[in-house]
């Protein structure tokens, strides 16, 4: 009995499950050190997975590119936050860049990238991004911005069209 629970358990550890599992722990890792606030750590992690995933060299069975890309997204735009409040706008920009190139549908990093945008006064590129972001995930804070974005450029109608979206 035990030289068959033996083998079976040599059969897994040779099983490409078992060869992936480290692909698994660095995704949890990754995630741990996003927790923690180190997203240039969990970037290194996950990156070099994903260019691997995406590329073909590598071919998981058991682990999702979704996840991968997801957790990397998150990542990027977590380094974004932390540096925008480093008031480092233009790093932050390329790290929400980043995130939304990976993972098209993280619509709080098109909403940061518009925001910078608002910021540094070009609010139609402003609008376009905010808009990306209302359509993936409609939000009052999209619908605000667009609707301040708006109203500079002196569009009132389109203006109270989105702060009454943003009201809803």
């Amino acid at each position: 009995m035990l030289f068959r629970s033996s083998n079976s358990l040599l059969q897994w550890m040779a099983s490409e499950a078992y060869a992936e599992k480290p692909l698994a722990s660095k995704i949890k890792e990754a995630k741990s050190k996003i927790d923690a606030g180190q997203n240039e750590k969990a970037i290194a992690l996950l990156e070099p997975i994903y260019i691997k995933i995406k590329s073909g060299k590598l071919k998981p069975k058991y682990i999702d590119l979704h996840k991968v890309k997801v957790t990397l997204s998150h990542a990027y735009h977590m380094k974004g936050e932390g540096l925008i409040l480093q008031r480092e706008s233009d790093e932050a920009l390329k790290a929400f860049k980043s995130s939304v190139k990976i993972n098209e549908n993280n619509w709080e990093s098109y909403h940061y990238i518009g925001w910078i945008f608002s910021e540094r006064e070009g609010h139609l590129n402003a609008i376009k991004y905010f808009k990306m972001a209302a359509n993936l995930h409609p939000n009052e804070l999209s619908y605000n911005e667009m609707a301040y974005s708006f109203n500079i450029l002196g569009n009132y109608k389109k203006a109270v069209k989105m702060a009454n979206k943003a009201i809803q």
